[in-house]
């Protein structure tokens, strides 16, 4: 229980994280670049903030950046399609 973080509040993070990827995608949003170093955390450690969302992307708004260790060369900048977003 390192810095007085519980387990509780571990899963109780992961599953606010789940829900606003959830919520991000449903508005149309893909988040490409989403990483550790992308995400605050509030006094509760349950609040998760997200920073840097140059690196979200749309069906009108391509991603600007991604972190060199995570990204993937075969998608050549396509992180996703237009039917993705429903619009097919």
């Amino acid at each position: 229980m390192d810095n007085n973080i519980s387990q509780e509040n571990i899963v109780n993070l992961i599953k606010n994280i789940q829900i606003i990827v959830g919520d991000i995608h449903k508005a149309g949003c893909l988040a490409v670049d989403l990483n550790e170093l992308n995400i605050l955390v509030d006094y509760t450690w349950e609040q998760p903030f997200f920073i840097d969302v140059d690196s979200f992307q749309t069906s009108h708004f391509p991603a600007t950046a991604i972190m060199e260790s995570i990204i993937d060369r075969k998608a050549n900048g396509n992180w996703t399609t237009k039917k993705t977003f429903g619009m097919v």
